[in-house]
C-alpha cells in the first residue's frame, strides 16, 4: 500500500532524480529511500554502486541491497572491498533481523579471501550459537590475520566448543601476538580441562611475561589447583593467587 502512495505521487521519479545526481549524498539519499520502502525490485539500479569509487557511496549501497536480498546474502560471497565496523554492525543486525536462519553460504564466507567477510562469518555464528567445526577451527586458527585468529578464540570461548583443546594447545605453541595467546589462555579456562595440566604446568615454569604467567595461574587454579603447591616459582603464583581470590585487592 505504501508502495502505492510512492508511486502514485510521482515521488519513485523523485528518487530516481536523486539517484541520477553527480552527487554522492544525493544518490545516498535516493538509495535509502528504496532501502525503507523495501522496494526490491529496485536492487538492479542499486547494485553498481556496489563498486563505487566512494566509500561512502558505496558502504550505503551495500546495506540497502543486502536489506532488500534474500535470506541467501549471496553479495557477500565474493565481496573485495574491506567493510568498516559500522557496515558490519549493520549487516549483522539486518541478516538477524531478517529472523532468518544462519545463512547457507557461510561456509564460503568463512574461506573469503576477504579478512572482514570472515569476521563477519565468525560474528554470526556466535549471535546464532552454531558451532564451528574442528576441521574449520583449525583452519581459522592458522589464519594470517591476527584478529580473524581472536575472532575464532573468542567463537572457540562463548559457544564452549570443549574438543577445541587440543587444537588450542598446538596454536598457542605457534602464535607470536601477544594479546591473542593471553585470548587463548582465557578461552582455556571456559572450555579446558584435565587435559592441560601438563602443557599449563610447563608454560608456567618457563614464560616470564607476567600478563601471560597471570593467566597461566588462573587456568591451573581452574584444572588443576593442587598443581600450583608445587611451583618452583610459588612466591609469585602465591601473590597471583591472591589476586585471583580477591580480584579488588590493590
Amino acid at each position: 500500500r505504501l508502495l502505492l502512495i510512492y508511486k502514485y505521487f510521482g515521488l519513485q521519479q523523485y528518487s530516481q532524480d536523486l539517484i541520477n545526481d553527480r552527487r554522492w549524498y544525493f544518490k545516498s539519499l535516493g538509495i535509502f529511500h528504496y532501502k525503507v520502502l523495501d522496494y526490491k525490485i529496485k536492487k538492479g539500479t542499486i547494485k553498481p554502486f556496489l563498486k563505487s569509487s566512494n566509500k561512502y557511496l558505496r558502504s550505503n549501497a551495500l546495506i540497502a541491497y543486502i536489506s532488500l536480498s534474500d535470506e541467501k546474502f549471496g553479495i557477500l560471497d565474493n565481496y573485495s572491498e574491506k567493510l568498516s565496523r559500522v557496515d558490519e554492525m549493520k549487516i549483522l543486525d539486518i541478516i538477524y533481523q531478517k529472523q532468518s536462519e544462519v545463512p547457507p553460504n557461510i561456509a564460503i564466507w568463512l574461506k573469503s579471501q576477504n579478512e572482514s567477510i570472515v569476521l563477519l562469518a565468525i560474528k554470526l555464528m556466535i549471535r546464532y550459537k552454531t558451532k564451528l567445526t574442528f576441521p574449520k577451527i583449525t583452519y581459522l586458527l592458522r589464519h594470517d590475520d591476527s584478529l580473524v585468529r581472536k575472532e575464532t578464540l573468542l567463537a572457540v570461548r562463548e559457544l564452549h566448543i570443549e574438543e577445541a583443546n587440543d587444537a588450542l594447545k598446538k596454536y598457542y605453541l605457534k602464535e607470536t601476538n601477544k594479546r591473542n595467546k593471553i585470548s587463548c589462555l582465557k578461552t582455556m579456562q571456559v572450555i579446558g580441562d584435565e587435559s592441560l595440566e601438563t602443557f599449563a604446568t610447563q608454560l608456567l615454569e618457563k614464560e616470564s611475561d607476567f600478563d601471560i604467567k597471570f593467566e597461566t595461574v588462573k587456568l591451573l587454579y581452574k584444572i588443576a589447583p593442587n598443581t600450583l603447591e608445587n611451583t618452583t616459582d610459588n612466591e609469585i603464583v602465591q601473590k597471583i593467587l591472591l589476586h585471583i581470590k580477591s580480584p579488588y585487592l590493590s
